[in-house]
């Protein structure tokens, strides 16, 4: 259930957008550049590094800039994913601009005219706009073009609201805390419905909830019925229910039957409840803080006949060198609670296709060259600082987390994107 689109996600300082001004395609190889950078942290930017920003492959995140100018519109509106959620306002040739982009984020606005509503349902794969608190039928009706639209801000719609809202693809409305029976059986036509406002659900809403193919996300319940989750059992895929704090042996039976389950308030689990959702593809158990060697053996499992599968286990504050051998054989792996890792630890982790170790703070030179070794990605979010040849190591990875950067240097950032520098005569053949 990871949403793959992080190779540098860095809160890095200004120092990173000056010494990246000094380079131009002309003399940087671009074949294997940069494809995401979040800077959050900066407040202002200049032309010359919306410049450099603009040629980002993928994502930017730009989250802390309150005002941007027309030009810088211009400029970011070349990458295909971009965060805006500072600006809480912009005009309509910036929503014009901006439009151009497949997935924008401007959850700092708090409204939106008519001729901007049109202007954004033109954005081509998904939009969020969560800090709207209110929307006329026409808007929703105008927005229903998008295919992936998040309104999180709005705490009720109508139900010629929710009608055309119901052919969106991906849809969240989280802002909501009551549902009507006759809204739930529209809303229930969408690929992917999130719904984390409510606290309830009647069987019929839950029943009619229940046909969405794609995903669902309940994490406001706080229980269910043993009808409840025989009903949001033939959720095809994912189904999110992470405000549960128990279940019963017969909603386990029930919920194993998802693709891709997380029951995240979770903080026990029998070892017979752990045979039963072991047979799901993704599990999310983050509030477990203990396991025995038999449960780690157990939801090994995770995944089906033909690839290993995924588990999110961030709530552990530790593991013995025995289960992280045993975790070793899934595909994904979340550690996020872990402060420290031994070297045999590390050696084992290495085997997986993907690893989040956010806890810890500190590796050593030994254990990050190991570390290095896994297939896809690394989540280090933990590391405050790398040296430069920190940098050289982790940068055999196609996608990676460091967020606890605050500052990075030319060197290192080139490294970490596998920039290959040539002269403008080489690069001019």
């Amino acid at each position: 259930m990871r949403t793959y689109f992080l190779l540098l996600a860095i809160g890095v300082s200004l120092v990173v957008l000056q010494g990246c001004g000094k380079r131009s395609p002309v003399q940087t190889q671009e074949n294997n550049q940069l494809t995401w950078i979040s800077l959050n942290g900066l407040t202002s930017i200049s032309d010359a590094q919306t410049e450099i920003l603009g040629h980002v492959e993928e994502g930017v995140e730009l989250d802390g800039l309150t005002a941007i100018t027309n030009s810088q519109a211009e400029m970011l509106s070349k990458v295909d994913w971009l965060s805006l959620n500072g600006l809480i306002s912009i005009t309509d040739e910036q929503t014009q601009i901006l439009s151009k982009v497949s997935d924008l984020f401007l959850n700092g606005l708090t409204s939106i005219t008519d001729k901007q509503t049109q202007m954004l349902s033109h954005v081509e794969e998904g939009l969020e706009l969560d800090g709207l608190t209110a929307m006329t039928d026409g808007q929703a009706e105008v927005l229903s073009k998008v295919n992936v639209l998040s309104l999180n801000g709005l705490t009720s719609i109508t139900d010629k609201q929710a009608e055309s809202l119901s052919s969106v693809g991906y849809l969240d409305l989280n802002g909501l805390t009551s549902i009507t029976d006759a809204q739930a059986e529209i809303l229930s036509n969408v690929y992917w419905l999130s719904l984390n406002g409510l606290s309830s659900l009647t069987d019929a809403q839950t029943l009619s909830l229940s046909v969405i193919e794609e995903g669902l996300e309940l994490n406001g319940l706080t229980s269910i019925s043993d009808a409840q989750a025989e009903s949001l059992s033939k959720v095809e895929e994912n189904l999110y229910l992470n405000g549960l704090t128990s279940i019963t042996d017969a909603q386990a039976e029930s919920l194993g039957q998802v693709e891709n389950l997380a029951l995240n308030g979770l903080t026990s689990l029998s070892d017979e409840q752990a045979e039963t959702l072991s047979r799901v593809s993704d599990l999310e158990l983050n509030g477990l803080t203990s396991l025995t060697d038999a449960q780690a053996e157990i939801l090994t499992n995770v995944g089906s006949i033909d690839y290993a599968g995924s588990l999110y286990l961030s709530g552990l504050p530790s593991i013995s060198d025995a289960q992280a051998e045993t975790l070793s054989s899934l595909s994904e792996l979340d550690l996020n609670g872990l402060t420290s890792i031994t070297d045999a630890q590390a050696e084992h982790l290495s085997e997986l296709w993907y690893l989040s170790l956010s806890g810890l703070t500190s590796l050593t030179n030994a254990q990050l060259v190991i570390l290095s070794k896994v297939e896809e990605g690394l989540e280090l979010n933990g590391l405050t600082s790398i040296t430069d040849a920190q940098a050289s190591t982790l940068s055999t990875l196609d996608r990676l987390g460091l967020n606890g950067l605050t500052e990075i240097t030319v060197t290192q950032l080139e490294l970490l994107s596998k920039f290959e520098k040539r002269s403008t005569r080489t690069a001019s053949r």
